[in-house]
């Protein structure tokens, strides 16, 4: 088969011109299916649905009362966005009413910075308001965290929810 040059290109015979060049290596086509959900109009529904399934707020919040004290059991992931948006509003809240509370980390897997700040900010709003935040029982995970950012100097950590709250009635 003859090489087909720029000249071929001006006397309007490209489809030819791409079949010449598809024998070079350099210039190979290749025919390939475009994926399923690219043919689907409802791929990208489907897909959106599932990402937003997946973003869904990873945090499960609740609260108990142990006389003057509450008690706040955290359960999944603490990171930045809803889940630390829900944790504040609820420290928030109960600031209302006490300023002794007690956060129950057994439950959380993971903290990321948002979450450590937003713990941080906490104690710092509590503070103000002559009360305190004990944690309780945080994962192995959060403990090498606290320890890393150094403030597991700040925080005041029981093994078990009935120690803090006796620590708060003794005052230390």
């Amino acid at each position: 088969m003859r090489r087909r040059t720029a000249k071929a290109t001006q006397q309007g015979d490209a489809p030819n011109l791409l079949a010449s060049f598809s024998h070079q290596p350099e210039f190979k086509l290749v025919a390939r299916a475009w994926p399923v959900a690219t043919r689907d109009p409802f791929a990208r529904t489907q897909e959106t649905r599932a990402s937003l399934e997946h973003r869904q707020m990873k945090l499960k919040l609740e609260t108990h009362t142990a006389g003057d004290v509450i008690i706040l059991h955290c359960t999944g992931r603490l990171v930045f966005g809803d889940e630390t948006a829900a944790f504040r509003e609820r420290i928030r809240n109960t600031l209302l009413g006490t300023a002794q509370i007690v956060v129950n980390l057994s439950g959380i897997e993971y903290v990321d910075s948002g979450g450590l700040g937003t713990l941080v900010g906490m104690l710092a709003s509590t503070r103000n308001r002559r009360g305190e935040i004990k944690l309780v029982c945080p994962t192995q995970r959060v403990v090498d965290l606290l320890i890393r950012t150094r403030l597991d100097t700040v925080f005041k950590s029981y093994a078990s929810d009935d120690d803090a709250v006796t620590a708060f009635r003794t005052n230390s």
